[in-house]
């Protein structure tokens, strides 16, 4: 009976689950921010902007401060990219969480999956502790570190740009020498390090989540998580049920196919950032970067190296999590939600 008992025991898995707050009310304005399991994903799909201006086109008289604003609409209209305003809806964790990873230095060396001398991708599937608490389908953070002095873009011995390739410890002497010499050159005006300046930051941050949301989606990733919503309906019609024979995005455990972009938390940490020489170079790494997740084997990536057998890296790093600590963070932050853990068979 105790060896039965422990067999079956080593086949209960705990996950981490996200539930409403016993203590605070959901109508607390933070419950706006976070997804859910039937939460839609971000698409490009049948995108259209709904204008109530525009709806007023035939009460629009000449010479009036009616049609004057009309015009303003339509020349906004022409302008309007779907793409840009799809990117701006792309969100990263609530800030309680992104605090706790910040201070406490979790992390997992397992979530690097895509490194370019432009930048490092970490990619969190959405069971991870810190997908649990993303404000969007996918979830996304963009930042920057402080390594390249003037962008990198100080040339060598031989005229080519350092950045342009990896660094050898030679040419790394060469340029802390170069660089020294400009920051005393420089010394009465601004840090010339791009991540110092609010303004690049923030047009970094489009630069890197418009070709990421086009890619996402060229993808499938919307695809992919809609036709889950739709399995996982209780209310799922006959037709539904039918179509489930024929879909081609998920794999038997509801999980998305290779070649099919994931959902889950992206986080990129721009080391240089993008400029009029290398911005078309710059959009082809992000996809490149889109890609490597998209065709990431399941099971190979979440096997760890080392760690508990049995167990995928995410689930041992979920295991690390102190839940008490975590909400009382919520708590104190006021946030209408709980972590909880959820017993499944494994």
């Amino acid at each position: 009976m105790r060896l039965c008992s422990s067999l079956l025991s080593q086949n209960v898995k705990s996950r981490l689950v996200v539930r409403p707050s016993t203590t605070i009310h959901r109508s607390d304005p933070f419950s706006n921010f976070m997804v859910t399991r039937d939460t839609e994903p971000l698409s490009l799909d049948n995108l259209q902007r709904i204008d109530s201006v525009n709806q007023a086109v035939v009460f629009s008289f000449k010479n009036t401060a009616l049609s004057k604003v009309i015009d303003l609409q339509k020349k906004q209209d022409i302008k309007w990219d779907p793409v840009k305003y799809m990117a701006g809806k792309l969100r990263g964790i609530i800030s309680p969480i992104q605090a706790y990873i910040n201070i406490s230095k979790k992390f997992s060396s397992h979530s690097l999956v895509y490194d370019s001398r432009f930048f490092q991708l970490h990619y969190f599937p959405e069971d991870h502790f810190i997908s649990c608490f993303r404000k969007s389908k996918p979830s996304i953070t963009v930042k920057s570190t402080k390594k390249y002095y003037l962008n990198g873009k100080v040339l060598n011995k031989n005229q080519k740009y350092f950045n342009e390739s990896k660094i050898l410890k030679t040419d790394e002497a060469e340029l802390i020498k170069i660089q020294a010499t400009m920051a005393r050159l420089a010394s009465r005006h601004r840090n010339n390090i791009p991540s110092e300046f609010a303004y690049l930051r923030r047009d970094l941050k489009l630069k890197v989540k418009m070709p990421f949301i086009e890619e996402w989606c060229r993808l499938n990733g919307d695809k992919a998580i809609q036709e889950r919503n739709r399995s996982e309906s209780k209310n799922a019609t006959a037709n539904t049920v039918e179509s489930e024979a024929k879909k081609s995005l998920l794999d038997k455990f509801g999980r998305s196919t290779v070649g099919t972009a994931k959902d889950g938390y992206y986080l990129y940490i721009v080391r240089i950032f993008p400029d009029v020489d290398t911005l078309d170079e710059f959009k082809k790494e992000i996809n490149k970067s889109v890609q490597k997740v998209a065709d990431l084997n399941w099971d190979k990536f979440l096997t760890p190296k080392k760690g508990p057998k049995g167990k995928t890296w995410v689930e041992a790093f979920n295991d690390s999590i102190n839940v008490k600590t975590i909400n009382r963070i919520l708590k104190i932050s006021r946030f209408p939600f709980e972590l909880g853990r959820e017993q499944s068979k494994g």
